[in-house]
């Protein structure tokens, strides 16, 4: 036998052992990719839990700037999924009588009615316990999602969870956690998150999630909601990460949407056609000079304001003195 048929003999002798003798090296396990292709074949495929944004056996990241109703999206997602399965709602935001006034209509009294199989949890405060911190929470999380049989859970918010999300060291073991619970569990996760001040009048990017550069790698897939500069209640989707999904939701093609208060007092989002992103963002002259106020307020350079919103550094000036008159 030459050395090429030995070679050729001694790699097939090497896949056949692989292929019936998975090995775990360490935390590796190792197998063919043959064999890792009939174990997935195996496995169910996965299925949309919120449209293309979100699907099942995924960590998921839902965005958006404060006001822009990333909270009420993420309930209205849990109660739609509740009516087949159990979801855990891990709500770090509100106090219950907050979360009670958000979804009771205040001049009829009427309470909106959730489905049983949708659970709400909240830190307890009246416990002897420890601080609560990132690794006992997700202790936590693990256990109630075991104690109730949920697969699905929905995480408000990162924020909360990682005070440190912009070092690049805890973020990254903290996503790592999340992913292993996910895999271990066999969970799907969506983790709702929020942007740094940043203006309503440019295009949502990856780079507008908090500690994007540090944890956007480790999702599956990311959404966010952008506002309508002329419309209160005006509001769009788009996707920013997909693995496992069509790409539909993209900038030429975002999900309108708007906020309706229901006669039972939710706040809900209607979905309604697809547009582009840049149509939510083409302001009118008023609505661009009381952006150049509120983001001067905040400290943007106007260099920074001028690009935002289209107009000449000197237009941005001149809208800035003319305020600084009128309150003398």
């Amino acid at each position: 036998m030459n050395d090429d048929a030995k070679k050729k003999a001694k790699t097939e002798c090497l896949v056949n052992y692989i292929n019936n003798n998975r090995q775990q090296v360490g935390n590796l396990l190792v197998k063919s990719a043959n064999q890792t292709m009939q174990d997935a074949a195996m496995m169910p495929e996965p299925e949309p839990l919120f449209r293309e944004f979100w699907q099942t056996g995924e960590v998921c990241c839902l965005f958006a700037s404060t006001g822009a109703g990333k909270s009420l999206l993420a309930v209205q997602i849990a109660e739609e999924i509740a009516k087949q399965q159990p979801v855990i709602f891990v709500d770090f935001e509100l106090s219950d009588k907050q979360f009670e006034t958000r979804y009771k209509n205040p001049d009829t009294g009427t309470v909106h009615v959730f489905p049983d199989n949708f659970l709400r949890a909240a830190i307890n405060y009246n416990i002897d316990a420890d601080e609560p911190d990132e690794t006992n929470i997700i202790n936590d999380i693990e256990d109630v999602a075991a104690e109730y049989g949920a697969k699905v859970l929905i995480v408000d918010n990162l924020t909360w969870l990682l005070s440190n999300a912009e070092k690049a060291q805890d973020a990254a073991l903290f996503m790592k956690r999340l992913i292993a619970l996910k895999k271990q569990q066999g969970l799907s996760l969506l983790i709702i998150a929020h942007t740094p001040k940043r203006s309503d009048f440019e295009q949502l990017t990856w780079k507008d999630l908090a500690g994007s550069s540090k944890l956007s790698a480790f999702f599956d897939s990311i959404f966010c909601i952008g506002k309508d500069v002329n419309e209160s209640s005006g509001r769009y989707l788009k996707q920013i990460k997909v693995r496992n999904a069509a790409f539909t939701y993209h900038s030429e093609n975002v999900l309108d949407a708007r906020l309706l208060r229901e006669p039972d007092g939710r706040t809900a989002f209607e979905f309604l056609g697809c547009s582009s992103e840049r149509s939510h963002l083409q302001a009118t002259e008023d609505k661009k000079r009381v952006e150049v106020l509120r983001m001067t307020h905040d400290g943007f350079t106007q260099r920074k304001i001028a690009n935002m919103v289209g107009w000449s550094v000197g237009k941005v000036n001149k809208i800035i003195n003319e305020k600084k008159t009128m309150n003398k």
